[in-house]
């Protein structure tokens, strides 16, 4: 029999066979969802650390070492990535009101953020520096796509990089370009993604405070995150549609 129009339309909204695209999102809205931090050593405290802030629905860094730290993202954004070329590393960052985000360093001028591959090699992009804001503020909004057009730049885990603080792109000699090819290879075989917690280097925050208590002082918040390939509402309205239109005709 002929299958209803309906159906058609949405089976050929569904991308061919080995086109299998990959997205991830967290909103932080009941938990941590499996991030965590990282960032180089330092002296003066614990390890920096996140706790969820169930208020906002945000992931909030507690930064109560010396050093930069790092949101990493959880090992569900690893392995086989290729899927997500073409797609957006987007999340919101804010800079609650009155911590600092000055810079010991010209090093630290910049947000960067990473995709470190399996072999040691890395993608990473440098991005302007969130605003200040405070609780009641907007978060800054960051989207950029994961192609060799946007910006994103390729170190080599055989080279050195000298003056480096762990994924920073201001570094000298600055790496070169990704090639489409080398963003290919890293995504394809993904160990790590992240991006920077912190702008300064000093300890910012209060070790054991929690969220609406007396001193809870996160050095950022984070919100909203998205990693690869966004589906048009369109075409995922009409593949849906679709499935329903042929589990219809197969009650019939």
């Amino acid at each position: 029999m002929k299958l209803p129009s309906l159906f058609l339309l949405a089976a050929s909204s569904i991308p061919a066979m080995g086109a299998v695209s990959f997205q991830y999102t967290e909103d932080f809205s009941t938990s941590l969802g499996g991030w965590s931090t990282a960032g180089s050593s330092g002296s003066g405290g614990p390890p920096s650390s996140l706790v969820h802030n169930p208020t906002p629905q945000r992931a909030s860094y507690l930064d109560t070492a010396g050093g930069i730290g790092y949101y990493l993202a959880p090992n569900v954004v690893s392995g086989d990535l290729s899927g997500a070329y073409d797609g957006v590393f987007a999340f919101d960052i804010i800079v609650p009101n009155g911590m600092d985000t000055g810079h010991s360093s010209t090093n630290l001028i910049r947000m960067d953020a990473f995709i470190w591959g399996q072999n040691g090699d890395v993608l990473v992009i440098d991005l302007a520096q969130p605003a200040n804001g405070s609780a009641g503020e907007a978060l800054t909004q960051y989207s950029v796509a994961i192609n060799d057009a946007t910006g994103w730049r390729y170190l080599n885990a055989n080279t050195t990089y000298a003056n480096s603080v762990l994924f920073s792109t201001l570094n000298v000699p600055q790496p070169a370009a990704a090639t489409m090819v080398e963003m290919l290879s890293i995504l394809s075989s993904v160990a790590q993604i992240g991006f920077r917690a912190e702008f300064s280097d000093g300890i910012d925050s209060t070790s054991g405070a929690l969220p609406g208590t007396l001193g809870f002082n996160p050095e950022t918040e984070l919100d909203n995150f998205t990693f690869g390939v966004v589906p048009e509402p369109t075409s995922s309205l009409l593949a849906i549609l679709g499935s329903v239109s042929l589990i219809f005709r197969r009650k019939r």
